[in-house]
C-alpha cells in the first residue's frame, strides 16, 4: 500500500506520429489515474495534481509500469466515461470521490492482474484503488455494485452476499457447520484444532470405524493440514493423530495407494506366533502399567521388535500376507522399513545407492560398523542391493549368516 501523497505519476505527450507518450510512475497502488495538464502539445506533462484543465487517463499495474487509456463515450467495464465517472460493467458507475465502495471484476486484471478476480474498489477525485480495508468476512453488493454492510443492504431490500478478505471477494460463503463442535477436521476451518499427524477421512469428516479413507496430515498444529496426494502416500504404519479415536484405531495402514484404520482388538497379541512378516501387533502386557504396553512389528515369523526404537530392518517375502507390505513383497527380496517415533515406513529410495547393507541375525541394519555385528562372539549378515530404476523402494538380496570378523579385544 502506497503511503498517500507519496504517489507521483508524469505522463507526457509525444508529437503523435514518430515520438510516442511515456509515462512514469513512482509508489502507487494499481489503479487507474486522472492526470490533468496545461495544453495538449508535444511535450505536455500531465500528473496528478498538475494545473490546467486538459485530462489524460492512465492504469498503474506495478511499481513502475503506467499505460494511457482512453476515455470511453459511453463506458464499457473499465473504461472512464468522464473525467469523474467510471464504468463497472458498462451499466453500472463509479463517481469518483463519491466516498463509496464499489465492486467491480478486474477487467485487464489492472487491480489484481487476474481478469477473473472480483475487487472493492474506492476512490479520491483523481484515483481508483482497492480497498483492501473490506476485510470483515460478508458484505451486500446493490443492483448498482455499491458495497454495502449487510445490515444496511438487508434493510434497503437490495443485497447479494460477498464474501471479502483485503478486498478480494467472492459470492460462495464460508458456511459453520454446529454439528463440528469445534473439535479437529482437517477438511475444514476446525483443522486449527489438530494437531500434527496424520488423519483418516470419509465423507469430510474422521473416520471412526475400521475402514478406508483418505489419508491427511497436519504438518504444524497451525492448521496446515491437507490430503496427502496419492504419489505421496507411504507404506506402512501410521498413528493415527486423531485423539478422539485413537483409542480403539490407534494406526493407519497404508499400501501406497489405499489407507485405513487398525482397530486395537484385531491386532493384540503377545508375540508373532500365527502372524505373517510385517504384521503389527499390539502387546498388552496385562498389569496396571500402560505404558509397559507396546505396539511391535513382526520382521519374521518369530521375531518382533518394539517401534519406539528408531531402528532399521530388512522385511522379506511372505506369501498370503495381508498387511501394509503385502504389494511391495517380492519372493526372494527384501526391503528396509524405518522405525519413527510412532510410524513405521518403507523406506524411500536413496542416492547415491548403498551396494552392501550389513544387519545381526534379527535383520537390524547398521549403517555403520558396530561391535554387535563385528566381534566374531557375534552374528553378521551382508546385504546386497538388486533393485530396478522404477522400483519404489531399494531390494536386496540376503547372503549367508556368518560370525563377526572382529576378535575381541
Amino acid at each position: 500500500m502506497a503511503i498517500a501523497g507519496d504517489c507521483t505519476i508524469t505522463y507526457t505527450l509525444g508529437d503523435g506520429d514518430t515520438v510516442d507518450d511515456t509515462c512514469a510512475v513512482s509508489d502507487c497502488d494499481n489503479g487507474y489515474y486522472v492526470l490533468t495538464g496545461a495544453d495538449e502539445n508535444e511535450g505536455t506533462a500531465f500528473t496528478i495534481n498538475g494545473s490546467g484543465s486538459y485530462k489524460r487517463y492512465v492504469k498503474v499495474t506495478g511499481s513502475s509500469s503506467c499505460t494511457g487509456i482512453a476515455a470511453v463515450s459511453g463506458g464499457s467495464a473499465g473504461n472512464f466515461k468522464s473525467e469523474t465517472v467510471f464504468s463497472l460493467d458498462g451499466t453500472n458507475d463509479l463517481t469518483l470521490g463519491d466516498g463509496k465502495n464499489y465492486l467491480f471484476t478486474d477487467a485487464d486484471g489492472v487491480i489484481t492482474g487476474n481478469t477473473s478476480k472480483k475487487v472493492v474498489l474506492k476512490s479520491t477525485a483523481t484515483s481508483i484503488t482497492l480497498n483492501d480495508a473490506i476485510n470483515d468476512n460478508d458484505y451486500c453488493v446493490s443492483s448498482t455494485g455499491e458495497v454495502t454492510g449487510r445490515t444496511e443492504g438487508f434493510c434497503n431490500s437490495d443485497c447479494t452476499l460477498y464474501e471479502c478478505k483485503a478486498g478480494i471477494c467472492s459470492n460462495t460463503l464460508s458456511i459453520t457447520c454446529r454439528n463440528d463442535n469445534g473439535t479437529c477436521n482437517p477438511t475444514n476451518e476446525n483443522k486449527t484444532k489438530c494437531g500434527k499427524g496424520y488423519y483418516l477421512v470419509s465423507t469430510n469428516a474422521l473416520v471412526n470405524s475400521a475402514t478406508t479413507g483418505t489419508l491427511y496430515e497436519c504438518k504444524d498444529a497451525l492448521g496446515d493440514c491437507g490430503a496427502v496426494p496419492t504419489s505421496e502416500i507411504p507404506i506402512g504404519y501410521l498413528a493415527n493423530a486423531d485423539t478422539d479415536n485413537q483409542a480403539t484405531y490407534p494406526y493407519i495402514q497404508c499400501d501406497g495407494t489405499n489407507c485405513s484404520t487398525l482397530n486395537k482388538s484385531s491386532i493384540s497379541a503377545s508375540d508373532c506366533s500365527g502372524k505373517k512378516v510385517g504384521d503389527l501387533i499390539f502387546n498388552d502386557k496385562q498389569d496396571a502399567d500402560t505404558d509397559n504396553d507396546e505396539y511391535m512389528l513382526c520382521i519374521n515369523i518369530s521375531t518382533a521388535v518394539s517401534i519406539v526404537n528408531h531402528d532399521k530392518y530388512f522385511i522379506g517375502y511372505e506369501a498370503s500376507t495381508l498387511n501394509a507390505f503385502t504389494n511391495i513383497m517380492i519372493d526372494e527380496y527384501n526391503f528396509i522399513v524405518e522405525m519413527g517415533e510412532t510410524d513405521i515406513i518403507v523406506a524411500a529410495k536413496v542416492t547415491p545407492q548403498v551396494k552392501y547393507r550389513y544387519t545381526n541375525a534379527n535383520q537390524k541394519i547398521y549403517d555403520t560398523a558396530s561391535d554387535e555385528i563385528c566381534l566374531n562372539t557375534n552374528k553378521i549378515v551382508e546385504f546386497t542391493l538388486d533393485s530396478c530404476s522404477n522400483d519404489k523402494t531399494d531390494y536386496y538380496t540376503k547372503g549367508t549368516e556368518t560370525n563377526g570378523p572382529k576378535a575381541q579385544a
